[in-house]
């Protein structure tokens, strides 16, 4: 035991000498020590900017925020020359967040239905534009006051129609106009209580209204029978009644939708009528947009009674020609390009 303690007494003893040559050299650690506090500051800059961005040094366009990252920094580098910023994503989840704001409430009765007609009434008038990142469940949870059960069958619903397409990683978006499911019935129950459609979705409607309705007057000139000139005259007489009083604009726009509704039933051809069915709400929006903009509407009831009278005597094409009329006035009334181009006849379409 005794040897043992002397034998720990040397060990912890001052440092010792180690011959080398002729002399002895002592252990010094000084040089080390100094290294380690050279470069321990280094190293916490290091360790900072690694995993605190918010302590990182400036930027070229001016210093980090908070929280954010590596490339949203670079997003809002000014420019040399305009000393402008760049729009980064953080402005445009600002701007979607002000967007919802301004959104009404809807009905709690309603559930996850009423909430998904809010939102695509907000999308169908052109609140959010294609690409443009639509807000999350947390800011709609907080903003509708809503579950987030409710939200995200809401949510399904809008993405079942092709409005917006959820994405993992990424978050939700707009889709394009051209993937929306037009002839969707859900759509069409959407797009019937829109007061504003969106300025490329009343261009396209009235696009397809100029592709077909021209020759769909045509086959009622050849197929109606009394019962559907007897419609067509009652939703004209309709339109007339209620054409000088601006109070009755709305009334005057459903006799409108009515009038064209007739002419696609006495086609008698079951895939226009169809067409015709489906589309009604975007041509019942179409028709109350153009009566708004619209100031007198005594023109336009003239060119309706030219395709009824075209229709009542069987003549084809001055059908056709009174209804490519009744779209340039339409097209007029809404602002959009070439209202007034000719269709050509196709080949199968009986003479």
């Amino acid at each position: 035991m005794v040897v043992l303690l002397k034998d720990s007494a040397a060990r912890v003893g001052p440092p010792t000498t180690q011959p080398r040559g002729n002399s002895a050299v002592r252990r010094d650690n000084s040089p080390v020590l100094v290294i380690y506090l050279l470069l321990w500051p280094i190293f916490i800059v290091f360790i900072g900017q690694l995993f605190c961005p918010w302590v990182s040094p400036s930027t070229p366009g001016g210093p980090r925020r908070r929280g954010e990252t590596r490339a949203l920094a670079r997003g809002r580098r000014a420019c040399d020359k305009c000393q402008t910023f760049r729009i980064v994503r953080s402005d445009i989840l600002e701007v979607t967040v002000t967007t919802l704001s301004q959104l009404p409430l809807p009905p709690e009765a309603g559930g996850a239905q009423a909430l998904a007609t809010t939102l695509a009434h907000a999308i169908l008038s052109g609140q959010w534009e294609s690409g443009e990142p639509f807000p999350r469940e947390r800011d709609l949870c907080e903003h509708f006051s809503a579950s987030r059960n409710r939200v995200r069958n809401a949510l399904a619903e809008l993405s079942g129609s092709g409005l917006i397409e959820r994405t993992a990683g990424r978050g939700t978006v707009v889709r394009d106009i051209e993937d929306w499911h037009l002839l969707d019935p859900q759509m069409s129950d959407w797009m019937a209580g829109l007061e504003a459609p969106h300025p490329q979705l009343i261009r396209e409607v009235f696009a397809f209204r100029l592709s077909a309705e021209p020759f769909i007057s045509e086959l009622a000139a050849l197929a109606a029978t009394a019962q559907d000139l007897a419609r067509i005259e009652a939703a004209l007489v309709g339109m007339c009644d209620s054409a000088t009083d601006p109070a009755r604009r709305e009334e005057h726009a459903e006799h409108d939708v009515a009038f064209h509704d007739a002419i696609y039933r006495a086609s008698h051809n079951l895939v226009w009528r169809q067409m015709g069915l489906l589309l009604r709400p975007s041509i019942v929006a179409l028709i109350q947009h153009s009566h708004h903009q619209a100031g007198s509407l005594d023109d336009s009831l003239d060119r309706h009674r030219r395709v009824f009278e075209a229709i009542r005597l069987r003549d084809p094409e001055a059908a056709r020609d009174a209804t490519e009329r009744v779209l340039a006035r339409t097209a007029a009334d809404l602002g959009v390009e070439n209202g007034t181009r000719s269709l050509k006849r196709p080949t199968s379409l009986p003479l």
